[in-house]
């Protein structure tokens, strides 16, 4: 029966099917395609055929979705994070030695190349020297505090001090704005000299 059909004219009122079944089997379907939808992903889960190897590359779906929910996720959380006053004048000395220290292995600097075994990291940690200029002080040093998960990045939250942050921080900052002959200059300036970072505390 049409829905035409189904209205009926009597004593001049207009008389609708009811809608209740049809919204209980609706309900009911979706249940059973959310139900579906968790039994697939379990199976995928225990199936295996997911590789996790760090040398097969992310599709470029995967890739497109992390790379958003990362960049609003530090968003996010660096909202809060206020620079310290001065934080462009900073002198980047202290902040080299601490980067020349823990992390050039990894991200390289002005002519400087990382160690081979990061071109084995998936992701491949970035260049700094050429992407941070679209990050915020905020962001940086939020990346610098808490790392991130599942890239080897580390948080330094609990082995420096906020000033020692900070400084790592301005230093990134201003990484795209040295030459390599600069970063030779600053490496052995800072040659021999004892490295020392501020110890942490509680938060």
């Amino acid at each position: 029966m049409s829905f035409c059909e189904s209205i009926i004219f009597g004593s001049g009122e207009i008389y609708l099917p009811d809608k209740e079944p049809l919204m209980k089997k609706a309900f009911k379907q979706l249940v059973f395609l959310l139900i579906l939808v968790v039994a697939a992903g379990i199976g995928f889960l225990y199936s295996g055929f997911y590789d996790v190897a760090a040398t097969a590359p992310h599709s470029f779906l995967f890739k497109e979705a992390v790379e958003v929910l990362v960049d609003h996720s530090v968003a996010r959380r660096a909202a809060d994070v206020k620079a310290p006053a001065g934080f462009e004048q900073m002198d980047i000395e202290p902040g080299f030695e601490h980067y020349d220290h823990m992390c050039v292995g990894c991200h390289g600097a002005p002519g400087v190349k990382p160690m081979d075994i990061t071109r084995g990291m998936n992701p491949e940690p970035p260049d700094l020297a050429k992407t941070v200029k679209d990050l915020s002080p905020a962001k940086i040093y939020w990346i610098i505090v808490h790392g991130l998960k599942m890239t080897g990045m580390p948080g330094i939250l609990e082995v420096a001090g906020e000033r020692d942050r900070w400084q790592i921080a301005a230093f990134v900052h201003r990484l795209p704005q040295l030459t390599a002959e600069k970063y030779r200059t600053m490496r052995a300036a800072a040659e021999g000299h004892p490295h020392h970072h501020e110890e942490p505390h509680q938060e």
